[in-house]
This record gives structure tokens, C-alpha cells and sequence, in this order.
């Protein structure tokens, strides 16, 4: 019994130890008015690394209707723009982002919300702008996911 004993508490002390060497969840939530930092640029003291970042759409209705100098980026295509849009946003196609991005948006320290029609684009472009040095930029997906108002027309 005694062996026994003593087996349960090697077991037990060494479940102790080895739990501390896991690796811990060390991830925060940024506000999304703020880019987040990466690890690496905390640790060095440089600039901020920018990083791509989602937000519910539930949270970008309110900040617009809050905040109307955030600008609002359709990145679908002419045609699927004047079918159905969010009210006043600008239409940038995807496509033309790199083209067009610095004279239609030409503060890279402006608030960018992006959307598209299902949030893959939106992604997409998303990255794109923050490789170009937008240090605020938000994906709030696609527009078929929007429960708020939309308008339609040229």
C-alpha cells in the first residue's frame, strides 16, 4: 500500500511541474479604435506593428453612426454597388485598391471600415491597405450579413 502511496504523489508532483512549462494565452483585446501591437514590437520598443482586424458589424453601426469621419470602403464592383450599398460609403473595387487607395484615402491615419459582399474581399483588401502603411483599418465582412439600412441605385 505504501507503494502505492508513494506512486500516487511522484504522479501528482510531477503533474505539478509539468503543467507550469504549457504554454499560456497571452492574447489581449485591443478597443477597436486601436491597432493592436504585436509581441514582438512590445518587447523592443519600436512602432506598433499593424495588424489585420475583424469587427462585428452590430459594433461599426454604432461607431458610424457615432463617428462620421469614419470612412466606409465598398470593395465589390461598380454593378454590385449600385444594386445595394451601405449608405455613404465610397466605392473602392478591390481591384483598384493599390490604384486608388492613396487618392481616395489619402490619410493613412484615418479610421477604414471595409466591407464586400461576403468578407473575403474585404479581407483581402484589408491586408492590402495595411501593407500600404493604414494604421487603422477594420473588415466588417459582407454585406450579405448586414441587418441595417442599405440603398440601392446610382
Amino acid at each position: 500500500m505504501k507503494k502505492v502511496y508513494k506512486y500516487i504523489m511522484i504522479l501528482t508532483a510531477m503533474l505539478f511541474m509539468f503543467s507550469g512549462c504549457a504554454p499560456q494565452n497571452r492574447s489581449s483585446i485591443s478597443p477597436p479604435d486601436t491597432p493592436k501591437e504585436s509581441v514582438k514590437d512590445m518587447e523592443t520598443n519600436t512602432s506598433p506593428e499593424i495588424i489585420y482586424q475583424k469587427l462585428d458589424q452590430k459594433t461599426a453601426i454604432e461607431n458610424l453612426s457615432k463617428d462620421k469621419t469614419i470612412l466606409l470602403v465598398d470593395v465589390r464592383t461598380p454593378e454590385e454597388h449600385a444594386e445595394k450599398r451601405i449608405p455613404d460609403s465610397i466605392l473602392i473595387p478591390d481591384y483598384e485598391i493599390e490604384k486608388s487607395a492613396s487618392k481616395l484615402l489619402p490619410d493613412k491615419e484615418a479610421v477604414i471600415y471595409l466591407y464586400c459582399r461576403s468578407g473575403r474581399r474585404s479581407k483581402a483588401a484589408a491586408n492590402q491597405l495595411i501593407d500600404m502603411g493604414y494604421a487603422q483599418v477594420f473588415d466588417i465582412g459582407g454585406i450579405i450579413d448586414w441587418k441595417y439600412e442599405t440603398e440601392s441605385g446610382n
